[in-house]
């Protein structure tokens, strides 16, 4: 586990291994150790606005079909313990937007719709014209999902995403990201989710999910949108120990001071639908580790 005390950096985040021989643009913001500013190269920025106009496949999943599979060889995702764990290679930060597709998946109440993760290992994914014969025959079977994927997940991990606890007036960004049957024991806190991973995604949402995109802005490379927190669904990781009884997120704020995080965050991602005509895009924050302060946060406008 790398260094998580909320102390200035003098370096640079470092990227994960990559398994490929192939050149690819640094998704990681620099750091500078003087400010604590995250700051994009260009070529870096000028991802930030391919991603963000990059749609990916997607389609719905059946009713009831599984959201965690893990793949046979336990490199993306494994079960252990009885648990699902979703490996460094399916961390969406280590993922090209050809790598994997978007899935719909309906809860229980169906309206609402569970975002999926899925993917297919290089050797596995077909050609567009064999994908659309496929998906032909599945149509002629009466399937409406082909069963030819490898591993899927509904946790997308994702490094570089800022949490920014100040508070703001932007309270209308605030209302159309959450549910108020919901909001009872959810906090809630503002989220800067980097365009050069979740540009793709937040894209599909729009295009293909007719979801709201009033949820979120775009600002200085990164997704602004107000995430959610259940303090019984939250884990967070640091290099102090941390009382079992204590509640969780009033420890992370009273260590924030205030001030931005940028962590590496594992989050859930669903499309919430009462009687608005489009979906609000709801994410909760599940998890938080790999911490370090900066200085960067979300430009508070007032209108």
């Amino acid at each position: 586990m790398a260094n998580q005390k909320a102390n200035p950096v003098k370096d640079k985040p470092q990227p994960p291994a990559h398994s490929s021989s192939e050149v690819f643009v640094n998704r990681f913001p620099f750091l500078y150790s003087k400010t604590e500013e995250l700051v994009w190269k260009w070529e870096q920025s000028k991802l930030c606005g391919q991603s963000i106009n990059t749609s990916l496949q997607s389609t719905f999943m059946p009713q009831n079909h599984p959201s965690n599979r893990p793949d046979r060889a336990g490199k993306f995702v494994s079960m252990q313990n009885g648990s699902f764990v979703v490996k460094p290679p399916a961390y969406l930060t280590n993922l090209k937007p050809e790598d994997y597709q978007v899935r719909f998946l309906h809860t229980e109440n169906l309206t609402d719709m569970k975002i999926i993760l899925l993917g297919l290992p290089e050797w596995k994914r077909p050609s567009k014209f064999r994908e659309s014969m496929l998906r032909f025959e599945n149509l002629l079977a009466g399937k409406s999902f082909p069963l030819f994927y490898n591993w899927s997940t509904e946790y997308w991990i994702s490094y570089s995403v800022i949490l920014d606890p100040r508070s703001t007036d932007e309270t209308e960004m605030i209302s159309k990201g959450k549910r108020t049957a919901s909001s009872q024991y959810l906090r809630y806190l503002c989220a800067g989710l980097p365009s050069t991973t979740m540009g793709p995604l937040f894209n599909t949402l729009v295009t293909s999910g007719n979801a709201d995109p009033a949820c979120f802005e775009y600002s200085m490379g990164f997704i602004w949108i107000h995430a959610s927190i259940d303090p019984k669904n939250f884990e967070i990781e640091l290099d102090t120990s941390i009382d079992p009884s204590c509640d969780r997120i009033d420890y992370m704020l009273q260590q924030m001071r205030e001030r931005s995080w940028l962590v590496q965050a594992e989050l859930a991602i669903k499309l919430e639908r009462s009687s608005r005509v489009k979906a609000a895009i709801s994410v909760q924050v599940l998890g938080v580790s790999q911490v370090r302060v900066t200085s960067t946060h979300k430009p508070i406008t007032h209108q």
